[in-house]
C-alpha cells in the first residue's frame, strides 16, 4: 500500500512529460509556412542560382534554372536575396506565401582594365597590362607622367633628354622596335589619342595609367599600337557623392648627383692656349722654336676672340703672362645652380548629384633647373562635367 502512491506519482509524472512534449511540438511549428516565388532581373529574365537565406538562421536555398525557389519561413522573418553583380535585397515574410523579387544591378563593378575606347574585366584580357592608380602616383615625388612611369612598370624605359624640366621624355616599351620608324608608344588620354607634351598634364589630375605592352594591343589600335599603348584616365566626379575639397602641396629641393668638375682659372686658360698654339706651329707647321713662340704671342687674342687683359699681347714669347685681367667671371656660378627648389600646389573640388557629377582641379608647378635659364613653370586647370540626359545618353 505504501508503494502504490509512489508508482502513481512516477507514472503520472511520466504522463505529464509525454503530454508536455506532445504539446510543445505543434507550438514550435505554429506560424511556419512554405514561401515560394521567382527571382528575376530588371528585364524580368529569370536568375538561376540566386541565394535566399532566412536572416539570423542557417536555413537557405537557391533558385533553380527557371529562377524559382521554395523555403520554409515564419511570418515576420526576413529573407535575404543575393546574386553576383546585383544589389542585395531584404524582404519581410507576410501573410502571403508567394514572394517574387526583381533584383537591381549593383553599381559596384568588378576589377576592370581600360582597353581601347572602353573597359574589360581583368580576367578577359589576354595581354600584359600594368596599372598605376592615383594612390600610387600621389605617393611618388613625381611632377610628370614620365616620372610616374619610371621604375614602376617593368619593361618601360623613360629617358629625360638633357635633364631640362618640362621637356617631353623619351619613353620606350619593350625596347626599340624599328630603326627608321617612330619607336614611341601611342598615348591615349580619356579615349582620345594624344600627341602633345606629357608634362602639360598634371599628375594630380590622373586617375590611372595603364600600360599595354604585348602585341595584343595592336588588335585594338592597329599599327599605331605596335610600340605599346599608354592609356591615361583623368579623374572625374561620382554621382551621389557629397561635395569635397582637396588641397595638396609639395615643396622640396633638388641637387646635382655628381659635383661639377674643376674649371680652369682665366690666367691658366690663357697660358695653356698660348702653349697649344706654340706647339702646333713648332711640330705641325715646322717653324723654329723662336718663330713658333712669336707666332703664338702675336695670334693668341685673335683666336680667343676676346681680350680680357689690358695688353694687346698678354703673353710674351717666353709664355709668361704680362697682362692683368680686367674681369674674371665665374661662368659656372652665373649659369648653373647647385641646389634647386620645386613646389607643387593642387586644389580639387568634386562631387555629384542624382544624374550629374563634376570635378575641378587647379594645379601650379614650379621646378628649378640646374641651368638657371631653363626653369619650368606650369599652371593647369581641368574640368570634368557629366550629366545623364537618359539612361543611355550622357
Amino acid at each position: 500500500m505504501t508503494q502504490l502512491p509512489i508508482l502513481f506519482r512516477v507514472f503520472a509524472s511520466s504522463r505529464l512529460r509525454v503530454f508536455a512534449l506532445a504539446c510543445a511540438l505543434p507550438l514550435a511549428s505554429w506560424g511556419q509556412q512554405i514561401v515560394s516565388g521567382t527571382v528575376t532581373d530588371e528585364d524580368n529574365i529569370q536568375l538561376p542560382g540566386a541565394a535566399i537565406v532566412v536572416q539570423n538562421t542557417t536555413r537557405g536555398t537557391t533558385t533553380d534554372f527557371d529562377g524559382k525557389y521554395q523555403i520554409q519561413a515564419n511570418e515576420g522573418d526576413t529573407l535575404i536575396f543575393t546574386y553576383v553583380g546585383y544589389t542585395t535585397q531584404l524582404v519581410t515574410v507576410g501573410s502571403s506565401t508567394t514572394i517574387n523579387v526583381q533584383m537591381q544591378i549593383s553599381g559596384q563593378l568588378e576589377e576592370v582594365v581600360v582597353v581601347g575606347y572602353g573597359t574589360q574585366s581583368r580576367r578577359s584580357v589576354v595581354g600584359s597590362v600594368d596599372v598605376i592608380d592615383s594612390s600610387t602616383i600621389s605617393n611618388l615625388r613625381a611632377t610628370s607622367i614620365g616620372q610616374a612611369l619610371q621604375g614602376t612598370v617593368a619593361g618601360v624605359n623613360v629617358i629625360n633628354s638633357g635633364g631640362v624640366p618640362g621637356s617631353n621624355p623619351v619613353i620606350r616599351i619593350r625596347g626599340i622596335s624599328s630603326v627608321n620608324a617612330n619607336a614611341a608608344p601611342l598615348f591615349v588620354v580619356d579615349g582620345v589619342p594624344y600627341n602633345g607634351n606629357l608634362n602639360n598634364i598634371s599628375q594630380e589630375q590622373i586617375e590611372s595609367i595603364s600600360v599595354l605592352r604585348d602585341a595584343s594591343a595592336t588588335t585594338i589600335y592597329g599599327s599605331r599600337g605596335s610600340n605599346g599603348i599608354v592609356l591615361i584616365t583623368t579623374k572625374s566626379g561620382k554621382e551621389g557623392k557629397e561635395p569635397s575639397i582637396t588641397f595638396k602641396t609639395q615643396k622640396g629641393i633638388t641637387s646635382t648627383a655628381v659635383d661639377l668638375h674643376d674649371l680652369l682659372e682665366l690666367d691658366d686658360w690663357t697660358k695653356l692656349n698660348w702653349e697649344a698654339k706654340k706647339n702646333r706651329a713648332l711640330y705641325v707647321d715646322e717653324l723654329s722654336d723662336s718663330d713658333a713662340r712669336a707666332f703664338a704671342t702675336n695670334n693668341l687674342i685673335g683666336d680667343l676672340a676676346y681680350n680680357p687683359y689690358d695688353e694687346s699681347m698678354p703673353v710674351n714669347t717666353m709664355g709668361e703672362l704680362i697682362g692683368e685681367a680686367s674681369w674674371d667671371t665665374d661662368w659656372a656660378d652665373e649659369i648653373l645652380r647647385n641646389t634647386g627648389v620645386f613646389e607643387n600646389h593642387s586644389l580639387s573640388v568634386d562631387g555629384g548629384g542624382k544624374i550629374s557629377s563634376y570635378y575641378f582641379n587647379l594645379d601650379y608647378l614650379k621646378e628649378d633647373s640646374q641651368v638657371k635659364t631653363t626653369d619650368f613653370e606650369r599652371i593647369s586647370f581641368r574640368t570634368n562635367l557629366r550629366t545623364r540626359i537618359k539612361d543611355f545618353i550622357s
